[in-house]
Order: C-alpha cells, then structure tokens, then sequence
C-alpha cells in the first residue's frame, strides 16, 4: 500500500460506496433546493438587481447600473454571470444562486485536483472535499448570492495552481495561474493581486526560494494576465472619467484605510475574525480543535497552505473595514490543511457531512420555516398586482434591495439615505434625492405604495396624519398604500 508523503502512514483505499457517498453528499448540500426562499437583503438582491437589469437590458454591461443608476463598487464579473444565468433559466432566485452554488462546485473539484496531485492520498482528497462543501462557510459560499464564492474558486485556483507550477516548473500551470489570478480581479478587484504577492514573498521567503521569482513573470503569463484584466477597466475608464480615482483609490485604499466614502461598512477589534473563522468551519470546529495531528516537520504544500491562510487572515485583521464574510476566502486552504491533519476516521467525517446536509435539506424543505410570507418578494407581490400604484421608497434601498429585484423596474427613492446609490446620483446631471413633500402632488392624482422602516412611521404619521394604511409588512420594511383622495 501506498506511504502517505507527510506522515508514513497506510493510505487507506476508499470503497466505492464511501466514495458515492461523498460525492452526493457535496453535491446535495450545494445544489439541493437553491430557490426554497426568496432573495434576501441585502446583498442579494442587490447584486441580483443589477444582474437584472444586464439581462433586460436597462444596464451597461461594462458600468453596472443599481436602480437606474450607475454602481461601479464591485467588478462585474458575478453580475454578467448571473445576467446570463437569467437569460438561459430565467428570472429567480434560483437562477441567482447558481452562479455562486457551480463556483462552490468549481472550488470542490480544484481541492479534490491538487489534493490528489499534491499530496497522494485519496482519504485526503474525499475529505477536503467534504469538509469544504458541508461546511457553515461552504453554505454560505454557494447559498448566498455573495461575491465571495466565485472569489473563493478564482483566487484559491490561482494560488493552487502556482503551487503546481512551483513544484513541476510546468509553464501550462503558470498560465492558468495568471489567468485564474485575472478572474479573481474581475471578481473581487485588485485586493486579489495584494492577498496573491503577500502570500508568494512569504513562502518565497520561508522556502529561500528567491531564485526562482524572476521565472514568475512570464511573458505568455503576463500576457493571459492583461487580456483578462485589461480591457474591462479600459472600457470603464472611457466610460466614466471618475471611475478611476472612485474605483482603485475609494474603494481599495481608502476602504482598507477606513476612509473611504460613503462609510458602509462595519469596523472591529484586531481579533473580529477570530469567532467568524470557528463559526465558518462548523460543524467541524471541535474536531479541528481538539484532533489535529501535530508533527515537528512540515511539508513544503503545507507550509504553502498555512501561509495561504495566515496572510489574508492578517491583513484583514489590519484592515479597518470588516465584514463577516471577508475571510471566506482562506476557507478552501484552511479545509485542505484539516484533511491532511484531522486525526479522525473517513467514516465519522461522511457521517457527519450526512447529517449536515439531511439537516440542511429539511430545513431547506420549508418543514420548519417559512420566508415566503415575510419577505421582499411577498411585498413585491402585492405592489405588482396594482401596477398603476407608483412605489416609493423611504428608507435606505440597501436593505429593500430584494423588493426592487423582483419588482423589476426602478422605484423612486425619497430621502438621501441610500448610500450605495450617492456616487451614482452624482453621474446623472441634477439629479437628487425628493424629499417626503414630493408626496403630495402624486397623492392628489392617485394611490401610492410607500416602503419605510418601522422608526419611520411617526414621521410619516406627524406628516401625512390619517393618509396611508397598512399593507403588510416583513423583517426590514413596512409596506403603506395612500388612501385616495388626500
């Protein structure tokens, strides 16, 4: 029987039944029932509105359009896959979901490609498989329409496959790599080329390999590289004049900085990420905790993967601005290095990724919940049924972004409140936000629909006494209708 390359135990070979059983495992956890509840706020329905508006053609393919105007926050990848998935299966949620539920998929059959290249055991490679796939961070990865999961599959592609370029010197590899590394920019921006050089200095450095950098700016590399990148920023930049500075310096620097504008995001303490990472790799946590097989030596791939996950758990700990989500990134090095050092049996790790997805697909069933009747969509639903009804919002559109998804067409925002929306107001010459007196003359000619925040209510009440009613409502917003006439 085989040697296991790290640590001269027995590899096991895994029946085919065990292996079956993976393989279902990771596919029902990530694609089972993706369009059992509607699109939540508030990313989701963000991005999916944007991805929208692509696939109707009410949005530039090249300057992302957010409720009529111009977003350029985010690189359009994610949008101009899920725009297509919109146009081969439709308009849903589930149709959304695909994109980062086949990314989650990608990510699932790269671990299993180097594990199996990389470090020669099969065990390894059904396990880290799993453990991705029927993980807290897998489900989020792959059941939320999040930029994160498609980032995962690019940029852990294009580390994984520098690895194999390092330890064959196969020069196909290093291509893939740059071309990899060029999606994960179209994915995430340029923090994908900040996270990528940090972690090859480090393992440069601990490896004493810094011969062998210059053979990393390969010509043909470099080339595959811009032909990637290249072109959609160009376009950007002829497009809007402002894109530029808003976009590399606001959105990169200054976000990293806690400086940039508007201030959305949230900000914490150096070890905000810690309890995020436990929590991401549940249900495997008190394994990893209390299981793992120490040796005095380490392997050169497990240096790489421990590096992989150390740098960008550092430098978003440093960042200022934070999200729960940021760290998913690490989430497929971090399962491979569980996979090779996990002392616990095959058998109770596929027993437990069972009972994780028998879990999660009874959940999913809608047995024991249900967020038809309380979402975005239900309120959607009832405005569209009177489609002569205007719909005005007064509240932040981040958090009823799902309303406007399905919708479908832009609702007029009153109040300057909806932060995502401020640069792209400034491109549209004189536009602004109405305040709640641009209510009146519309009342006057007919009904209105009016989204707002419970702790709005008294305003609304103080400035239209007896005017509106009560729709239904849901977790973020209250629905009103104008009574006619006012």
């Amino acid at each position: 029987m085989r040697k296991h390359p790290l640590f001269g135990g027995e590899c096991v070979s895994l029946s085919n039944l065990e292996k079956g059983i993976a393989w279902g495992t990771v596919i029902s956890s990530v694609l089972w029932n993706q369009g059992a509840y509607p699109l939540l706020d508030n990313n989701e329905g963000l991005y999916a509105s944007i991805a929208r508006a692509m696939a109707e053609g009410r949005s530039s393919w090249i300057i992302p359009h957010l409720n009529g105007v111009p977003y350029i926050e985010k690189p359009p990848l994610l949008f101009w896959l899920i725009a297509a998935s919109f146009e081969l299966l439709g308009i849903s949620a589930a149709s959304a979901r695909l994109v980062p539920s086949l990314a989650v998929l990608g990510t699932v059959a790269i671990l299993s490609y180097f594990v199996n290249a990389c470090c020669a055991t099969a065990q390894a490679r059904y396990r880290a498989m799993v453990l991705y796939a029927c993980s807290v961070g897998g489900l989020i990865s792959g059941r939320v329409v999040y930029m994160e999961g498609l980032f995962a599959v690019t940029f852990s592609a294009a580390l994984l496959l520098f690895y194999r370029w390092w330890e064959t010197q196969r020069p196909l590899f290093l291509y893939a790599c740059y071309g990899s590394l060029g999606l994960a920019i179209l994915t995430k921006g340029f923090i994908s080329c900040v996270l990528m050089g940090s972690i090859l200095c480090v393992f440069f450095t601990v490896e004493k390999e810094w011969s062998r950098w210059k053979s990393l700016f390969n010509p043909i590399g470099l080339l595959v590289f811009f032909c990637v990148t290249v072109p959609w920023h160009v376009l950007a930049i002829y497009a809007d004049p402002d894109f530029a500075w808003m976009y590399f310096v606001n959105e990169h620097i200054l976000r990293f900085l806690g400086r940039r504008e508007p201030h959305d995001y949230y900000t914490g303490p150096f070890w905000y990420y810690i309890p995020r990472l436990l929590i991401q790799l549940l249900p495997w946590t008190a394994f990893s905790l209390g299981k793992i097989r120490l040796v005095r030596s380490c392997s050169a791939v497990e240096r790489f993967l421990l590096i992989s996950v150390c740098v960008p758990f550092l430098f978003f700990s440093f960042s200022v601005a934070k999200a729960n989500y940021y760290l998913l990134v690490v989430h497929p090095f971090l399962c491979i290095l569980l996979a090779l050092r996990l002392k616990v049996r095959s058998r109770t790790i596929y027993s437990t990724a069972v009972c994780f997805c028998l879990s999660l697909m009874y959940f999913l069933s809608g047995s024991s919940y249900d967020l038809s009747q309380h979402s975005s969509e239900a309120l959607a639903k009832i405005a569209l049924k009177d489609p002569a009804c205007p719909v005005y919002c007064y509240a932040r559109f981040e958090n009823l972004s799902a309303f406007a998804f399905y919708y479908g067409v832009p609702i007029t925002i009153i109040g300057d409140r909806s932060r995502d929306l401020a640069y792209g107001l400034k491109r549209i010459p004189g536009s602004s936000y109405p305040s709640l007196e641009a209510l009146r003359p519309v009342m006057r000619q007919s009904s209105l629909f009016l989204l707002v925040h419970a702790q709005d209510i008294p305003a609304i009440e103080t400035m239209f006494p007896g005017t509106f009613y009560k729709i239904t409502e849901n977790r973020e917003a209250i629905l009103l209708k104008s009574r006619f006439p006012s």
